[in-house]
């Protein structure tokens, strides 16, 4: 179900697992890497509260937000920023 709401949303990969790794109470945290907006009430919306209570409750209760961030950079360089530095020599 994951994979189908992130295609379906349009998700910033980086930013959306950063966010999942502070182990959120609701959505809004994760709708900042949404390139789609999400609306209240909507189905969309509906789907990905349902995923991160079905989420939250596999979890394992040991250190899961210290682990998520060890391997979840908060930062990425983005190639597109990358190019023009590269460009001016």
């Amino acid at each position: 179900m994951r994979c189908y709401l992130m295609l379906q949303t349009s998700v910033d990969y980086t930013l959306f697992f950063r966010e999942l790794s502070e182990i959120p109470e609701n959505i809004e945290p994760l709708k900042k890497s949404f390139y789609k907006e999400v609306v209240a009430g909507d189905s969309l919306e509906q789907a990905w509260k349902a995923w991160l209570e079905k989420w939250k409750q596999l979890l394992p209760s040991d250190n899961v937000s210290e682990q998520m961030k060890g391997v979840n950079p908060k930062y990425v360089l983005r190639e597109w920023h990358l190019v023009p530095a590269l460009s001016t020599s």
